[in-house]
């Protein structure tokens, strides 16, 4: 299913909840009710507050047609019909059905409506952008949604849910039953009503701000600190919850209620998994086995367990977790790797390419034969699956080679039928890890043919391709043939844009399209 018609349900659902759970036929004039510090409430959803049907109408709060007549208290009441008598529907006949319904329509109170169906949507979209960041970093959602199609649906629901705030606040400030100031609902501990629960949900919008401006401006900039501060979306969750169940004035209602303890039970349960998930994945000691420089920036280490045993199964294309002991015996932090061995090959040796470019990766490229590492893993889903994927094509830039290195293998050692094509560019031949032993296999594996390009290099080594991938070059090398072809992409951001590009220019669905990403970040 695509990505958009699945966001295009997730949203329309939210929306059409909110719709149904706030519809309201009609709604009359309320100005002599006295709500004093109490929220304004209409549990039968006929147009009228239950404060105004018993201190001023008489009506049941409980029905939306007390008398029974077929027409809404709300109706009768705007209409000048009496709501107790059902021997009193002149005023409708006068009118007619049709008429009556476009002067009721007038009268509603819009920003009242407005205020409590944006604030469940608001509380229902921060719900679904909480499960679908967990399911991201523990990776129980890649058994329904790709994990790049869970990162365009948090980052669009995120957008959406800003919208709904902001469209919350305003009606807000239109609602004529509280009446709140503009520095009552952006200021915390100045709100004249519930003070502590409306300087609650204050505080929650702006933890929203907080992480919603840092992942479009600092992600890609400052990483870590993204990563730590992201940590705040978790009370950001709490909050919001404790804000929708005290202040909401429809949780009154039993569906209400189970909404936001359903889903509020569900969320700190998923918290506390989230927090605990570390903790739950097994470390493995293990040693280096053998370990040379590949490239002038590009280190290959082998591992094994210290004691022995094989390393938990695995599937080609996907990564694990390395972490060093530092000099106060404490473990580094994890660095995540692709895995570039096979997963049929000997499971008890686990290989990895890394690319030296930070305090990290050179603490690794300085180790020796016996130094000790810890292990977690495997993770992912940028998976070559043999038996859907007949025929795959893998576009890589320089590092961007490993993970496809274990499906090339893997297709050797199991003398499989898929027609497998590599696009490998990098700047220049020397650059370009792990070509000999590309090239070696591609001489071994018929059914995988290898192109090798280079972009900075005056002319082109033989064999070698000139220039960057492109659309022409794609064609090319596929013989202009993208029928029933999957696509795995692999290496620098701008690097995967580029091609991702090309490739819905040459008109390959998205479905088709595989981008590595890795989520346990």
């Amino acid at each position: 299913m695509s990505k958009w018609i699945v966001l295009f349900f997730v949203t329309g659902g939210i929306f059409a909840f909110s719709a149904f759970s706030f519809s309201a036929s009609a709604q009359a004039p309320q100005d002599t009710v006295d709500y004093r510090s109490s929220v304004p409430k209409d549990s039968d959803f006929d147009g009228l507050t239950d404060q105004g049907e018993i201190q001023r109408f008489k009506t049941d709060p409980a029905k939306a047609d007390t008398d029974g007549d077929g027409y809404s208290d709300g109706e009768e009441i705007l209409l000048g019909s009496d709501p107790l008598d059902a021997q009193d529907p002149a005023h409708f006949l006068s009118f007619g059905r049709g008429e009556a319904q476009q002067i009721v329509q007038k009268e509603i109170p819009w920003p009242w409506y407005i205020a409590r169906a944006t604030g469940l949507e608001g509380y229902l979209l921060l719900f679904f952008i909480t499960v679908l960041g967990i399911g991201l970093y523990t990776q129980f959602i890649f058994s329904v949604f790709r994990s790049e199609n869970v990162m365009v649906f948090h980052k669009y629901l995120s957008m959406l849910t800003f919208v709904v705030l902001i469209v919350h606040i305003v009606a807000l400030l239109f609602d004529t039953f509280i009446h709140f100031k503009a520095y009552e609902v952006l200021v915390p501990f100045l709100s004249h009503y519930k003070n502590a629960y409306v300087s609650i949900g204050i505080f929650a919008f702006y933890l929203f701000v907080v992480i919603l401006l840092t992942s479009i401006f600092l992600r890609d900039i400052y990483p870590r600190f993204w990563r730590k501060l992201h940590y705040i979306a978790y009370p950001l969750f709490i909050l919001s919850f404790i804000h929708g169940v005290f202040i909401g004035t429809d949780t009154v209602s039993s569906l209400m209620q189970a909404v936001y303890w359903a889903t509020g039970v569900i969320g700190v349960a998923l918290i506390g998994y989230r927090i605990a998930y570390p903790y739950l994945q097994k470390m493995h000691i293990c040693r280096i086995t053998n370990i040379f420089m590949e490239t002038k920036d590009v280190v290959v280490a082998e591992i094994a367990r210290e004691d022995g045993k094989e390393f938990p199964a695995f599937k080609p294309g996907q990564y694990a977790a390395l972490a060093l002991q530092g000099a106060n015996g404490k473990m580094t932090r994890k660095h995540y790797f692709s895995l570039a061995n096979s997963p049929a090959g000997n499971k008890a040796v686990m290989r990895f390419g890394i690319k030296v470019m930070g305090n990290f990766t050179q603490s690794i490229s300085r180790m020796r034969i016996g130094d000790p590492l810890a292990f977690w893993g495997p993770y992912g889903d940028f998976i070559f699956k043999d038996t859907k994927m007949r025929r795959t094509v893998f576009i890589a830039g320089g590092i961007g080679i490993t993970p496809f290195v274990s499906s090339f293998r893997y297709a050797l050692d199991n003398n499989l039928p898929n027609d497998l094509i590599l696009l490998y560019s990098n700047r220049t031949r020397e650059t370009g890890p792990l070509l000999n032993e590309l090239m070696l296999v591609a001489q071994k594996n018929p059914r995988f043919k290898a192109f090798f390009s280079v972009s900075d290099e005056p002319d082109a080594p033989d064999g070698f391709l000139k220039g960057r991938v492109d659309e022409l070059m794609i064609r090319n090398c596929l013989g202009n043939n993208f029928a029933k072809t999957y696509f795995f992409v692999c290496g620098p951001p701008p690097f995967m844009d580029a091609v991702i590009r090309a490739l819905r220019k040459a008109g390959v669905s998205q479905h088709y399209i595989r981008k590595e990403y890795f989520t346990a970040y």
